[in-house]
């Protein structure tokens, strides 16, 4: 499959990152064919920053989370993004949806002068829901064709390469009826397989997912009771997450494994791999998340008390020459609305 990216050329200011990309280069050494443990690249991941048609703090909460990154005295030279930077899209008229995808690009896009890659949301698809966006699934930038105008890519799962570590990017958003569900989808998963198989075992792989491949979170927030136990929704992670982590433990160069949708933080490793779920820029939906929990309660009077959501916020990563990383949670202090 073609692994082009991008119509414009994908990593913006590309040149600015050539210093802490050239890390991979001449290393001292700690002894024969060993490099010395250093920073390759500081990566940064802010996932679900939900511009909303009816919250203009939203708009405020975006703005005040890239003063903070750029105010960093020592920044990222890759900033991911994970998803759902709309919302609503799939159920919203087009006009609405514009008008979102434009005041993200104002609030974030426009002013993030850094090298990005960018990863699909279910709020990032319009038009699923026929009935209530008033889509005919015939409009030029129905469905994914959305996503691939706003983020300006060919293809919404793709591969990049920088700085010794290879960066793979996942569409983990698939057609559901009028709705979604998290999944690999054949012809992806293909893909995937043959990147990690022509991937040398000496480089090291970040993947980036919007839904979460596996993990804790899903069950604990989005977990409804069942028969038996608890059902998890395919829309809360992938119905292929088995094959999935499966794939990644049969390729160890897979390190760490980056997701969001869940507004929740969680770190877990699975056979030698790390899966992140990185909270959300927004937090509770630009919500407090107690107020947020209150609101859930009186809508569903039966449901379990949930855990609260995660502080606006995101992820610093350190991408190390050797193969490791480390993390670091940034909590933005934005005050969310009651």
């Amino acid at each position: 499959m073609d692994t082009k990216i991008s119509r414009r050329g994908l990593l913006k200011g590309v040149g600015s990152a050539a210093a802490v990309a050239g890390l991979a280069g001449a290393l001292p050494r700690l002894a024969e064919g060993q490099p010395a443990r250093r920073r390759a690249l500081r990566v940064a991941h802010l996932t679900d920053m939900h511009v909303f048609a009816d919250r203009p703090e939203s708009d405020q909460g975006i703005e005040f989370t890239v003063d903070h990154l750029l105010s960093l005295s020592d920044g990222p030279g890759l900033v991911l993004t994970g998803g759902d930077n709309l919302t609503g899209t799939m159920s919203q008229p087009l006009e609405a949806a514009v008008s979102m995808r434009d005041r993200w690009k104002k609030a974030f896009l426009n002013r993030v002068k850094l090298p990005m890659l960018h990863c699909t949301g279910n709020h990032d698809v319009w038009g699923w829901n026929k009935q209530r966006s008033g889509s005919t699934g015939e409009e030029p930038l129905w469905g994914k064709a959305w996503a691939r105008d706003q983020f300006e890519l060919d293809r919404l799962s793709y591969a990049h390469e920088q700085a010794g570590w290879k960066f793979i990017v996942l569409d983990s958003v698939q057609p559901a009826g009028d709705r979604y569900e998290g999944g690999i989808d054949p012809e992806q998963f293909e893909w995937l397989q043959g990147e990690l198989k022509a991937t040398p075992a000496s480089t090291p792989v970040l993947v980036l997912s919007h839904i979460p491949v596996t993990g804790i979170s899903p069950l604990i927030v989005d977990a409804s009771p069942a028969e038996n136990g608890h059902l998890v929704p395919y829309g809360s992670i992938l119905r292929n997450q088995y094959e999935v982590v499966r794939l990644f433990a049969d390729h160890p160069q897979v390190k760490l494994v980056l997701a969001g949708h869940i507004h929740f933080r969680e770190e877990v490793k699975v056979a030698g791999c790390t899966y992140l779920n990185g909270g959300a820029v927004s937090g509770a939906w630009w919500r407090d998340p107690v107020a947020d929990n209150r609101s859930r309660a009186e809508r569903q009077p039966d449901s379990p008390p949930r855990l609260e959501r995660a502080r606006p916020g995101y992820t610093l990563i350190d991408l190390m020459t050797d193969g490791t990383f480390t993390l670091e949670t940034v909590d933005t202090g934005f005050k969310a609305s009651p």
